[in-house]
């Protein structure tokens, strides 16, 4: 092509990774409708994953896959985790329809790519169909927890833009830690009325996990506590174990600094 310098060729094959060339189109069957739909799933084969936040948010080099987590019946609003969507208790189902389903009967059944304003809205949906049914305690502390860090890659997306975030926007750090708040609170439920695994986390991975949200907190007694707790298991992993000590050397230097406290919270 005129204009082109030598070697620019092999720059014009370059190009951005569409996002629906990482993703598998799957179908679902809603539980409480019986609407057959579908939806975008990442391809984890083609997705880069790139490392772990200290609160153990996976992160992606070329999609976000939390985008994805949630399914939701575009006809009813039955929503809910992927891996979980067709195994809601009967009682749950019940639940559910009893509070009244909303049926849009010309709903698009089909939907591919999202971006994070579609997806926080299946997350809200999701949210609000786990408390319609009563699920566990710790299914939701979970919830909240991915929804955090949804927003955190939300926001992370925005200001790599060069856009402002601020207090008042849906993907603030503020909305952030109300989620982490609201996760630690489910969670800490859960630790007394729930056995280990919860929510598919292990003993020791819980009270690593708990030790550094409620260090984003502020609650530094609660998470060394909770650090401590961690590191006395055996099963923890080595990964883990190393994120731990330094929590532990990181609560430390906050206690010295004069930071947070439980009863502050």
């Amino acid at each position: 092509m005129r204009g082109n310098l030598p070697g620019s060729e092999k720059k014009d094959k370059k190009r951005d990774v569409d996002e629906s060339e990482l993703l598998i189109i799957r179908e679902h069957t809603c539980p409480a409708c019986g609407a057959v739909f579908s939806s975008g799933s990442p391809m984890m084969s083609k997705v880069i994953k790139s490392g772990t936040d200290p609160d153990l948010r996976p992160l992606y080099s070329n999609l976000d896959a939390l985008k994805y987590q949630i399914v939701e019946c575009p006809v009813c609003g039955f929503a809910d985790i992927e891996r979980d969507f067709q195994k809601a208790l009967s009682v749950e189902i019940k639940a559910y329809k009893t509070f009244g389903l909303n049926i849009d009967s010309e709903a698009s059944l089909t939907e591919e790519v999202r971006d994070y304003d579609l997806a926080y809205r299946h997350y809200k949906s999701a949210l609000r169909c786990l408390t319609i049914r009563k699920s566990k305690k710790g299914k939701r502390g979970f919830l909240f927890l991915l929804t955090a860090w949804l927003l955190r890659g939300w926001r992370e997306q925005k200001e790599a833009a060069g856009e402002n975030v601020s207090e008042n926007d849906i993907m603030s750090l503020k909305e952030e830690t109300k989620m982490i708040r609201y996760a630690v609170e489910s969670l800490k439920e859960a630790q007394l009325t729930e056995d280990f695994p919860i929510c598919g986390i292990n003993e020791p991975t819980f009270y690593y996990l708990m030790g550094i949200l409620n260090f984003k907190l502020e609650d530094l007694n609660s998470a060394s506590t909770y650090t401590l707790r961690a590191l006395q298991f055996k099963e923890l992993k080595q990964v883990y174990r190393v994120k731990a000590e330094t929590l532990i050397d990181d609560i430390r230097k906050a206690k010295r600094l004069g930071q947070g406290g439980t009863d502050e919270k």
